[in-house]
């Protein structure tokens, strides 16, 4: 059951961003591709607006990317994996765990 907790917090910090994290831009293109996706997908469908900042999601992600605990860095991988293989973001929600 720990595990589930672990990673249950991993995808709360990974799509709250972190402003922990700092202020720099990553270079990621992993991480840029992953959090396009996670905006696209954050967007409310009645107002058509949505408080996800993508570039602090840009630098939580690579925060998380480079971690040195194979499970934490893999949850980069597993999004983007589902990114590459899905077409819609319900799609892409179910295959990263949402």
């Amino acid at each position: 059951m720990q595990l589930g907790r672990a990673a249950a917090a991993i995808v709360v910090i990974f799509v709250a961003g972190g402003a922990a994290v700092g202020c720099t831009s990553p270079k990621s293109k992993t991480c840029r591709a992953v959090c396009a996706r996670e905006s696209e997908c954050n967007v409310t469908k009645d107002s058509g607006e949505s408080s996800f900042d993508e570039s602090e999601c840009v630098a939580a992600c690579a925060a998380l990317e480079s971690d040195r605990n194979q499970f934490i860095s893999g949850q980069v991988a597993k999004r983007f994996q589902c990114l590459r293989t899905t077409t819609s973001c319900g799609d892409y929600q179910r295959c990263a765990g949402k």
